[in-house]
């Protein structure tokens, strides 16, 4: 029987090149695997059975999808995506539900540090916790030649620039139907802040973000009346893009990108990266590009420590000023130390290899009992009616909006680019699996 990879992506600009890496690997096993949007996958769940499913998130209210794969004999996996950066350990794993957890055969880490959290965190009888890294850094190394080819068409566009990303999620949120709506107030909500530690520790990060939002606006009209360089700002894909077009409309130094490309093409693309508290320091850095942590509101309680390892850290505007009027790029940003440090928070840091690591896993585990499934048909049917409802009816367009944002849609021909820049296109099949949802394996 064909043995079957099932791979829900949220963020298609941070996710879909990882994604298709592990693809591949896999289909050198064998594997036939289905990717796309983690929605497309809740809807046609009725197509996931007797397979493998490396799912992104854990909270109580999937605890039903989790039981009903478990049902269809699936094994499951876990990815925390946002596991990497920790300011506290049960900040970062406030929303896995240890019922939902439980349904999980293995749990894959970013590396000790993140292992050791949840074992503090999390209590289980068997070892589920392996420590191989993330696909994300596989690619930095694995696919660069594909980013570098996104990064000269950019370049062709936009000549030299200053690359600025952001990490405002928490206080430039994208906009909700409901007018009232509060970081803090909708964690509590939904359960994930439960006590009030974890609560002032939030409201701290609320803070902080909304102090460095206002002084980042600070620098960049200031540099902007200053200097003409371009500066191109790649807001973060939960944020509210219109919030940066109004206060940035005057400047025409500056410019807000909001597209679906990797931001590990941006990187390459750019000078140099400017951001802050944010995973995409570390991409820069082991992309061997120039990144500044730019803190000016201090605040160590809430600050994350792999940026600060693999960057310049700088804490006021003007010295950050200064920086990019007098930029070298032969300058020396980073401790020497930096690879040294990272190990305990990656555990693919010198080898590249967590995609090899993750599916030599899945393969040692087989399902040992197939369940047929004879309700295909009857469920598309319900699929069609939901879809046709929801379309006259629902007038919540929220989520939807959202997830267009994260994600838009995914076509043969990206993933087809993808692949030509990693191996021979020839050797793979990929297909349209259902509507959204994209199939890779060898021919």
């Amino acid at each position: 029987m064909e043995k079957k990879l099932f791979l829900p992506i949220e963020i298609k600009k941070r996710e879909l090149p990882s994604k298709v890496y592990l693809s591949l690997i896999a289909a050198k096993k064998g594997y036939s695997t289905i990717l796309g949007h983690k929605s497309r996958f809740l809807k046609f769940q009725h197509y996931l059975t007797n397979g493998n499913i490396i799912i992104k998130s854990l909270p109580k209210k999937d605890i039903e999808y989790l039981k009903n794969l478990k049902k269809k004999n699936n094994n499951i996996y876990y990815i925390h995506e946002e596991g990497l950066m920790s300011f506290d350990d049960h900040f970062t794993h406030r929303m896995i539900n240890s019922n939902a957890l439980n349904f999980v055969d293995k749990a894959f880490t970013w590396g000790k540090e993140q292992t050791n959290s949840m074992k503090k965190i999390f209590v289980r009888n068997d070892d589920y916790l392996l420590e191989v890294g993330n696909p994300r850094i596989d690619v930095l190394i694995q696919l660069k030649k594909f980013f570098q080819y996104e990064a000269e068409s950019i370049k062709k566009k936009f000549g030299n620039f200053i690359l600025v990303t952001t990490k405002y999620g928490k206080i430039n949120f994208f906009p909700r139907d409901d007018k009232s709506f509060n970081y803090i107030s909708n964690q509590i909500k939904k359960g994930y802040i439960r006590d009030k530690y974890s609560e002032d520790l939030g409201r701290r990060s609320v803070e902080h973000e909304k102090k460095n939002l206002d002084l980042y606006l600070v620098f960049l009209k200031k540099y902007s009346k200053l200097n003409k360089k371009l500066i191109i700002l790649r807001p973060h894909p939960g944020e509210n893009f219109e919030f940066w077009n109004k206060e940035l409309k005057e400047y025409n130094n500056i410019k807000v990108i909001q597209d679906h490309q990797s931001t590990n093409s941006w990187i390459l693309a750019s000078e140099f990266l400017i951001s802050n508290n944010c995973t995409t320091l570390l991409e820069a850095h082991l992309l061997g590009k120039k990144c500044i942590n730019f803190i000016p509101f201090q605040d160590q309680k809430v600050e994350y420590e792999i940026p600060k390892i693999v960057s310049k850290n700088i804490r006021s505007i003007d010295e950050m000023i200064d920086l990019c009027n007098n930029f070298q790029d032969q300058s020396n940003f980073n401790d020497l130390n930096s690879r040294n440090k990272l190990n305990s928070y990656l555990s693919n840091i010198e080898y590249f290899n967590s995609s090899e690591k993750i599916i030599d896993v899945i393969d040692s585990n087989k399902n040992n009992i197939i369940i047929k499934n004879y309700s295909r048909f009857y469920n598309d049917a319900l699929v069609f009616f939901r879809d046709t409802k929801r379309k006259l009816f629902n007038k919540d367009n929220f989520m939807k909006n959202l997830s267009n944002q994260k994600f838009a849609n995914i076509s043969i021909s990206e993933v087809q680019d993808i692949i030509k820049n990693i191996d021979d296109l020839n050797k793979y099949n990929v297909t349209i699996y259902k509507s959204g949802l994209i199939n890779i394996k060898l021919k």
